[in-house]
């Protein structure tokens, strides 16, 4: 993250949020912003093959972000 960045991990985490886990974990977390109000939400995956992350968010994570 830092070389991704190039900044150090605190400076990083004081303008955005950061989180990895089972999708359990990710639902959790990215209610916990809707619950605070937020209305859009960018995910942005950290690693591996993106298209497959991109449907893996799709199929476990977003179907129970939905109202």
């Amino acid at each position: 993250m830092e070389n991704y960045y190039g900044a150090p991990y605190d400076v990083i985490a004081k303008i955005q949020g950061f989180h990895a886990g089972e999708a359990a974990s990710c639902v959790e977390r990215l209610r916990s912003f809707i619950a605070a109000g937020v209305r859009h939400i960018v995910l942005r995956f950290g690693g591996g093959d993106q298209s497959v992350q991109l449907e893996r968010a799709t199929r476990e994570i977003l179907p129970h972000l939905r109202a």
